[in-house]
Order: C-alpha cells, then sequence, then structure tokens
C-alpha cells in the first residue's frame, strides 16, 4: 500500500438530485426512465467517488506511521486505494459514455476486476473494524481520528465511513435494475444490461452469504458483541425478557443489531413457550 498524490475528485454539490446535467446530456431516443436511472449511477458515482478520496486522502495517507503503522493501516483500510484508483477510471469511462454510448455504461460492470477488488475489500472489513476497536483506548490515534474527521467535515467518523464500498457494491443491483425497467430488449444495450444485473447481483450475493458466515463463525467462537441492549430492547415491543436472548449482536460501524435469522429463531422458541410475543417492526434490520 502506497501513498498517492491527491487529485480533485469531490463534486462541487451535495444534494445530486438537483442537477440534471446528465439526463440533459442522454439522448432523447432513450426512455425518460432509463435516463433518470443512468443520472442516478452516473451522480451517486461521483459522490462515491469523492467519499472514496476522503477515505484515502483525508485518513490513510494523512495519519502518521508513528500512530498507525502501514501494517495495521492494510488491515484496517484493506484495498481502499486500489478500490479508488479503479473507480476514478471507471467514473471517467461512464462520463464519457453519458454524451457518446450510455447503453455501454452497464458493460463497464462486466470485469473481473470489479468483482475481485470488492470481494477483497468486503472479506477484510470486518477484520478491520476489530483492529480499529482494539485500539479505541489509544488517546493518540484517537485524536488524529478526530482531527482528520473534523478537517473533512464529517459528521460521523472513520468507522463508518468504511462501511461505504460495502453499501455501494451492494447498491449497484438496484441501481441497474432501474435501467432494466427504462428499457425493452430490442434497445441496444439490453444484453449487457442484463449481464451487468446479474454480475452485481452474484456480487451482492457473495458478499452477504461470506459476511453470514463469519456472523456464524463468531457466534460459534463465543464472539459475541452485546452493547446498547436498552436501545435493542426498546425496539422489541411486547418482549419481556432480555434482549440477549437473541444471540449474537453485531456491531455494524457502530450500529448494533440482530442477525435477523437469530431473532426469528428467538421469536419462534418465545412464541412456542410463551403463547406468543410479538417483535417490533425493524427489531432485526438496523441500529
Amino acid at each position: 500500500m502506497a501513498a498517492k498524490s491527491e487529485g480533485s475528485f469531490r463534486p462541487q454539490y451535495t444534494k445530486y438530485e438537483e442537477d440534471n446535467t446528465v439526463f440533459d446530456a442522454l439522448p432523447t431516443t432513450l426512455s425518460i426512465k432509463r435516463r433518470k436511472a443512468i443520472q442516478e449511477l452516473v451522480l451517486t458515482e461521483r459522490v462515491y467517488v469523492g467519499d472514496l478520496k476522503d477515505l484515502v486522502f483525508g485518513y490513510l495517507n494523512r495519519i502518521p506511521e508513528q500512530t498507525l503503522s502501514w501494517e495495521e493501516k492494510a488491515v484496517i483500510f484493506g484495498n481502499i486505494d486500489d478500490i479508488f484508483e479503479f473507480h476514478v477510471e471507471f467514473l471517467q469511462e461512464m462520463e464519457n459514455l453519458v454524451t457518446t454510448a450510455p447503453d455501454r455504461i452497464p458493460s463497464l460492470f462486466l470485469r473481473s476486476h470489479f468483482t475481485d477488488l470488492y470481494a477483497s475489500y468486503c472479506s477484510n472489513h470486518p477484520r478491520g473494524l476489530r483492529t480499529l476497536q482494539e485500539r479505541k483506548d489509544d488517546e493518540q490515534l484517537k485524536e488524529a481520528l478526530l482531527v482528520c474527521q473534523k478537517d473533512l467535515g464529517h459528521r460521523l467518523g472513520l468507522a463508518e465511513a468504511l462501511i461505504k464500498p460495502v453499501q455501494r457494491v451492494l447498491k449497484y443491483p438496484l441501481l441497474l435494475a432501474e435501467q432494466m425497467k427504462g428499457c425493452t430488449p430490442s434497445d441496444p444495450g439490453y444484453e449487457g444490461l442484463q449481464s451487468s444485473v446479474q454480475l452485481v447481483r452474484d456480487v451482492a450475493a457473495e458478499i452477504n452469504r461470506v459476511k453470514r458466515e463469519r456472523e456464524l463463525q463468531a457466534l460459534l467462537h463465543g464472539e459475541v458483541i452485546v452493547v446498547r441492549t436498552k436501545t435493542l430492547q426498546d425496539r422489541l415491543a411486547g418482549f419481556p425478557g432480555d434482549v440477549r436472548v437473541f444471540g449474537s449482536l453485531h456491531n455494524e460501524c457502530g450500529q448494533f443489531f440482530c442477525a435477523v435469522e437469530s431473532i426469528k429463531s428467538a421469536r419462534a422458541g418465545h412464541n412456542r413457550s410463551s403463547g406468543g410475543a410479538s417483535l417490533g417492526a425493524g427489531g432485526g434490520s438496523g441500529g
């Protein structure tokens, strides 16, 4: 992992919904629905590249090595610098195709490099968060992270920023599926769009599979995080017991929740024994 020179990739606006330049640049031969879907993909990609830039230049390359060694950085940040480089080029190609061949934009996803980058990052992500958590009492690191966060103008910290690549790769299936809604099999690029949708869905499914597998392994080895039980308890309406009976509580960048599988299992067991206490909506989906 090597330091890289900084480029200027942060978009000049924050509310991408208000920017219609991409939509206006797209050929009117495309349906309005498809043009809107392409615009959302491109504009959110600009924001995402800015987020990656913040991670690389605002944290990774800025934290002194005496505070966080390159070995520790490699664990915490994974291959974030490679993902950043990929998406700078990815975005540039996407922007170029907007006016020349927008039907080819989905085919940009059909690269093995895309799959490999995210498979590596997402499989390492839990380990990176654990390493960061292990250093939470290090005052020198804590101060360095706060300085980075303040200078970037971020409301949330590094742990929350590190989840963004995971969130983004899981969002691509939805973004591409929106384009599918705006075209027919006879439209240019339809087959490439179909293939791209299937690819990103497969990548997302594999990430979720690995995530569930790691959660199960953590549970089997007793790595159970039990925090903020009062907040979780409040969301389990009608359940009179201790939230910890639901099994493993999971930490996603400071958001703590029960695995859906564990909640369903505990719910079924409790209903059998007590005649049916109901769980509040959203009890297993977020902190």
